[in-house]
């Protein structure tokens, strides 16, 4: 059956160093498998966003093709990824969601050393309301990982921040 809530919880941190006020903030959580064991298809930190009109930057990484980065229209979805332990195999894990009518986004780090995928989605809700889904964190392809009672996963942190500078995606951050 399916698993309730009470089998499990979400440890969640954020931190950022109000010294260097430029609103980079780390986010760190980790799955804790409270009761029985529970088995684990997906493994990612979720991140929501209003609806409306957004570009994501994603980039390729490969051979002699080291960071081709480019923003591409979020009509469905928009997947980067890298299916290996090398995190920089096929994709650099960074994405930048950017919203057309407000002229700003946020960027995104993943920091990783496993498998990794970060996937925007644009999905309606209950009420037909489209929001923007942003879901990063191991990659989900074949996982299936079992957690004990009283046993955690750390899932990688991810690193935002806002983004003004479509050319340079504030990188001075």
């Amino acid at each position: 059956g399916k698993k309730k809530y009470e089998d499990y919880k979400f440890d969640i941190e954020y931190e950022y160093n109000p010294e260097y006020d430029f609103g980079v903030v780390m986010r760190k959580a980790s799955i804790i498998c409270t009761k029985g064991k529970i088995t684990l298809t997906n493994a990612a930190q979720r991140f929501c966003f209003d609806g409306g009109e957004y570009e994501v930057y994603t980039q390729y990484v490969g051979w002699c093709n080291e960071s081709r980065g480019e923003f591409a229209p979020l009509v469905t979805g928009v997947t980067a990824q890298s299916k290996g332990i090398r995190s920089n195999f096929g994709a650099s894990p960074f994405a930048v969601l950017w919203n057309l009518q407000s002229g700003r986004g946020t960027a995104f780090h993943l920091i990783t050393d496993s498998a990794w995928k970060i996937d925007f989605t644009n999905t309606p809700d209950v009420k037909d309301y489209v929001k923007v889904v942003a879901d990063m964190g191991i990659n989900n392809s074949n996982l299936w990982f079992t957690l004990n009672e009283g046993e955690s996963l750390n899932l990688p942190s991810v690193v935002y921040y806002d983004v003004k500078n479509k050319v340079d995606l504030d990188s001075y951050k």
